[in-house]
């Protein structure tokens, strides 16, 4: 177990594959009350079950200096591995927490924010993700990865924003981040707020339960989902975005009770999906032709609550 004591490490910030705390191989281990800036990551984990990482400020590590550019900032890569972390890429990973096989682990109370990315989890189980600053990043603020029945509650994930957007998010499901619940978080003015972002050659992300969220004020989606299906939406704030919700390619889908007002072009949009439930929401003021676009989906879709 580590405590630091409210010391505080600082790296060099020239992107080296370092981190300020190293865990590998240890199980049942802890890093608490202190602060990492300057490095790659502030804490990077491997194969470490039931580890603990708690009341630490991670912010000011990694993050691309093109990250910001206003015209040569990148597109992200969502189906980033972690294998990526061992190179290092410096495009799409770095920041506050990595863990990659992790088993049961929590992160609790930590601070990652103007970083690439605030928390990232590779290939773990059980994860849980609370109360957590991952706000300011120009990537993304939680991101799981091939991550199920894990939970992300409670964080502060606020522009977490590039240029252009760029597929950044406040909250990323990607590559088999399937079964897991995403609650009472705020991703306000991010790139999307909250993305499900798979392609149709990556394993779906599915079976997700996102609720009580407010993901209002995104560049482009305040909540986006594709090339997935049995995720449910409830009780979420999707206003003030372009779409309040894009469900392209998603199957087996909820849209119940949330809260989407002043969408620049559609309150919800569902391309080439099918078996949708829209039930119970609040739209209005929509700014762009239609408030609720079912393209292409042959049936299933109930009439939104005006």
């Amino acid at each position: 177990h580590l405590d630091l004591g409210g010391a505080t490490l600082l790296g060099k910030r020239d992107g080296a594959r370092t981190a300020g705390v190293t865990v590998r191989g240890q199980r049942n281990a802890s890093v608490t009350n202190g602060a990492a800036h300057g490095y790659y990551y502030g804490v990077l984990a491997h194969d470490a079950p039931l580890l603990r990482i708690d009341a630490l400020n991670v912010s000011a590590n990694w993050r691309d200096p093109l990250a910001t550019d206003p015209t040569r900032s990148p597109w992200l890569d969502i189906n980033v591995r972690a294998a990526a972390l061992d190179v290092p890429d410096l495009t799409n990973l770095g920041g506050g927490v990595a863990l990659v096989r992790c088993d049961d682990a929590r992160v609790s109370g930590v601070v990652a924010r103007h970083g690439a990315n605030g928390v990232d989890v590779f290939d773990s189980r059980r994860v849980d993700v609370a109360a957590c600053d991952v706000s300011h990043v120009t990537g993304w603020g939680v991101h799981l990865h091939n991550t199920t029945h894990s939970r992300v509650a409670a964080c502060t994930a606020d522009h977490a924003n590039r240029p252009r957007g760029g597929d950044s998010a406040g909250v990323l499901l990607n590559g088999g981040a399937s079964y897991n619940v995403v609650e009472n978080n705020t991703c306000r003015h991010g790139g999307d707020g909250f993305f499900i972002g798979n392609e149709h050659a990556v394993a779906p992300s599915s079976h997700n339960v996102v609720r009580g969220n407010n993901c209002s004020h995104a560049t482009d989606n305040a909540f986006e989902a594709t090339f997935a299906t049995n995720n449910t939406f409830a009780h979420n704030d999707a206003s003030a975005s372009n779409y309040g919700f894009w469900l392209g390619y998603s199957t087996h889908s909820a849209l119940v009770a949330n809260r989407v007002h002043a969408s620049r072009v559609a309150a919800a949009q569902v391309d080439n999906g099918h078996h949708v439930r829209v039930d119970g929401n609040v739209i209005s003021g929509t700014r762009g032709a239609a408030a609720l676009v079912l393209d292409g989906v042959p049936n299933g879709a109930l009439p939104a609550t005006p």
